[in-house]
């Protein structure tokens, strides 16, 4: 049952957690319940046949959210229908279980992004009748003017990101990444458009493009483009007002850009030479200006900025970047001096990551994908990791509501971006699976996509749009000022025990368990606010899943 309760906070109080996204018919298939009862059953729909019954765990503590629980388990249930859970009096909403049931959130994801679109005129889009609200014509095309002063740059294009109308290269380049990972690895899973190419390729390229805009004549590369004061906008693109501005380059945003540049070189280089050219040489220079740029310094925010969100995260090291960026110029270009540095910097840097914090899985796919002058004792390393990886996320997953964000060895990690955690996760254990074959590998995956999709403290799917019950109110301006509903396909932020704007502290007490530290809310940024980065992390999880007939033998990862 859900309800508003308060100052717009949608609150969610049931007994029955499940998968809203539905069920893979070969893999796990749990729920958590909350009650007395030891039994449960799932019933048939429309029918009301019953059609499964079985015994609940023993009763559970959950610390992450402070839950006494137990698990349903119906993996034994694999015959395609629509279904729900009951136990006792109660009864889940409806779920699907089906050989490809997210099929439809796929395309879901990536018009989610493209409507996010910055500088374009959505009503030339294919955009389906649910969303025609969201459709405005091209905006943000002024030249902007740098923040320090001086020249004025055309930096239209790319995607609005997080609560406002801001732009940032990092969390572009790990969108394209994502996006770009999703159709090498699982090239069935995306049909041609009217031009041709998948719509994820032409969203890929939107992206790109604009990144291209944010590189400086000597390699530099600009870290965002933003207002001064961050904050939720409540007009529409085409009426904002704010003025916003290029902020300076960073180290962060040209690792990423090398990075995702090269890569994309690879990509359109059999299907458009020019631009691959292009981005092969916008690679090289922000590679050279990197190299001239004696110690790496950690993104800080000029004078009398405000920070934006996750794109305004500073680290202390980002060898994780350099590592992606030194395996892509590889892949490029088969300079082996990229392939050295990668191997002296390889037994000290997590290669496992798919997040904003942590590129190195970008790194080793990069590496794996590469088919030729690879080190054997360097592939068998990178492979290694993942399994070691995907185990230590399984014993994470193995109980309460199956999230892997807090654990010894994974640690706590229920922050700004909780939910890319998990879908970082997720993908571990895919790319575990497609090395090693191994089922747990793909189980535990399909866990952490249920936590995702409703199997969670919070019982709603993160996914705006996606099942009975999903964010209504998302720290998203084109949705606040759509004033109707959320724009569907959007991940938003999660669970973060970090509560880091005023909204959630003055909601949420410093004791709330951090797994239910979540409030579906347009003033809690730090919970609720979406992000392409989430998104396309989203699209590449998503991918695995919707390939049939998908096994490690017919994926490049393994041999």
């Amino acid at each position: 049952m859900a309800s508003r309760a308060g100052k717009g906070v949608l609150t969610v109080r049931k007994k029955i957690y499940i998968s809203l996204g539905g069920y893979i018919s070969d893999s796990r298939k749990t729920a958590v319940c909350h009650t007395v009862n030891n039994a449960f059953s799932i019933v048939e729909l429309p029918s009301e046949r019953v059609v499964y019954t079985g015994e609940l765990s023993p009763l559970i503590n959950d610390p992450d959210s402070g839950d006494q629980i137990k698990i349903a388990d119906f993996t034994e249930l694999s015959a395609a229908g629509t279904y729900c859970l009951k136990c006792g009096y109660r009864r889940s909403e409806t779920f699907v279980i089906s050989d490809k049931p997210y099929a439809q959130l796929k395309d879901m994801l990536i018009m989610g992004i493209h409507l996010n679109r910055c500088g374009y005129d959505l009503s030339q889009s294919a955009v389906p009748d649910d969303c025609k609200e969201f459709v405005h014509g091209k905006c943000h095309t002024e030249f902007t003017p740098m923040y320090y002063g001086g020249q004025q740059l055309d930096v239209s294009g790319g995607w609005h990101e997080g609560g406002g109308y801001g732009k940032f290269v990092n969390v572009t380049a790990s969108a394209c990444a994502s996006l770009m990972y999703s159709y090498l690895l699982y090239p069935k899973s995306f049909e041609a458009g009217k031009d041709g190419l998948p719509d994820i390729l032409n969203e890929c390229r939107w992206g790109l493009e604009w990144l291209l805009k944010m590189q400086g004549a000597d390699g530099r590369v600009y870290h965002k483009i933003d207002g001064a004061e961050a904050f939720l906008n409540p007009q529409s693109p085409m009426d904002d007002a704010t003025e916003y501005y290029v902020f300076p380059e960073s180290a962060d945003a040209a690792m990423m850009f090398t990075a995702v540049t090269a890569l994309g070189a690879r990509v359109f280089a059999d299907i458009d030479r020019h631009f691959s050219r292009l981005l092969s040489r916008a690679a090289s220079n922000s590679w050279l200006w990197i190299v001239n740029t004696p110690t790496y310094e950690p993104w800080k925010l000029p004078a009398g900025a405000s920070p934006d969100g996750v794109g305004d995260l500073s680290y202390e090291s980002r060898n994780d970047c350099y590592m992606w960026m030194l395996s892509e110029m590889y892949a490029l270009t088969g300079d082996e001096s990229f392939s050295k540095r990668f191997e002296e910097m390889l037994f000290f840097n997590d290669t496992t990551g798919f997040s904003l914090d942590n590129a190195g899985g970008f790194a080793a796919l990069s590496y794996l994908t590469v088919s030729e002058n690879r080190n054997p004792g360097v592939v068998f390393y990178l492979k290694k990791k993942f399994g070691d990886r995907a185990d230590k996320i399984i014993i994470a997953t193995s109980s309460g509501y199956g999230s892997s964000l807090n654990s010894s060895a994974l640690g706590d990690r229920y922050n700004s971006m909780s939910n890319m955690e998990i879908l970082s996760d997720c993908i571990i254990c895919q790319t575990a699976y497609m090395i090693f074959g191994l089922e747990r590998y793909k189980s535990a995956a399909a866990v952490l996509m249920q936590y995702i999709l409703g199997k969670n403290p919070s019982g709603i799917s993160y996914i705006t749009g996606m099942g009975e019950l999903s964010p209504l109110r998302p720290a998203h301006s084109l949705s606040v000022s759509a004033m109707s509903k959320a724009v569907p396909g959007m991940v938003v932020c999660g669970a973060n025990k970090e509560r880091g704007d005023d909204f959630s502290k003055w909601r949420l007490s410093g004791k709330t368990p951090p797994a239910r530290c979540y409030l579906d809310n347009e003033c809690s940024f730090s919970t609720n606010a979406p992000s392409v980065a989430f998104g396309a992390a989203a699209v590449l999880a998503v991918s695995f899943f919707d390939c049939s007939g998908l096994s490690s033998e017919n994926i490049t990862l393994k041999g």
